[in-house]
């Protein structure tokens, strides 16, 4: 499930030459190819919602469903309390967007979210961004894309108190593959006693590679014009 965006760019009847549009069309062509990829957009109806949830004396908790509303159509949601002090659990509801509870005497808990995306081109995607993030306390939230010969592009941040859009800017490894990926996650680790939900997943196209292939329509533009 992909989102495009459609521009539109007016060129005068005198100036339509085929040699000049070259460029043009190379750079817009790129332009098309940054493109904001939905992950998970859950979309659950009452029906298909569903919990994930372990509590100390378990060793975690695993739910696997097929979903339209995510890239692959699968999703493989985990839930695991990493410290077993105390009667308290851990889950994950899965509804129109996803919401972590972690009762107070689990001191950590642990969720994630895993996607296989089929060998998909991700481009210059290099940030994992969650939408309409509601977040209580201290939670490690980390992302990551996976390529066909298991090399990563990953990313980690700490986030404290937070309502909001949260981008983890992703760093590749070394001859990391963005037009095969075969797989992409988010996982998080509250404190004690904190929950987090938010609405959508996402990858999005780095600033940088917007701003410059923008630049590049600019560029065409203005020796089109001289000429």
């Amino acid at each position: 499930m992909t989102t495009y965006s459609v521009s539109a760019v007016l060129v005068p009847k005198d100036s339509m030459n085929r040699t000049a549009l070259i460029p043009f069309v190379a750079v817009m062509a790129g332009l098309s190819q940054a493109t904001v990829i939905n992950i998970d957009t859950f979309g659950e109806t009452d029906a298909s919602a569903y919990t994930v949830a372990t509590t100390p004396t378990s060793n975690g908790a695993v739910d696997t469903r097929a979903s339209a509303f995510t890239i692959g159509g699968n999703r493989t949601t985990f839930a695991l309390v990493t410290n077993r002090t105390g009667r308290g659990s851990f889950s994950d509801d899965i509804g129109d967007g996803m919401f972590v509870s972690q009762l107070p005497t689990t001191a950590t808990g642990f969720f994630e979210l895993d996607y296989a995306t089929g060998g998909m081109d991700f481009g210059s995607n290099r940030i994992i961004r969650l939408n309409d993030v509601d977040n209580e306390k201290t939670v490690t939230l980390t992302a990551g894309l996976f390529d066909h010969d298991g090399r990563q592009s990953m990313g980690t941040i700490v986030v404290g108190a937070y309502t909001g859009i949260l981008d983890i800017n992703l760093v590749d490894d070394a001859g990391f593959d963005s037009a095969h990926v075969d797989y992409a996650y988010v996982r998080g680790e509250l404190s004690k006693a904190g929950d987090i939900q938010f609405g959508s997943i996402q990858s999005v196209p780095e600033p940088a590679s917007m701003a410059s292939l923008a630049l590049g329509v600019v560029a065409v533009l203005r020796r089109r014009k001289r000429a």
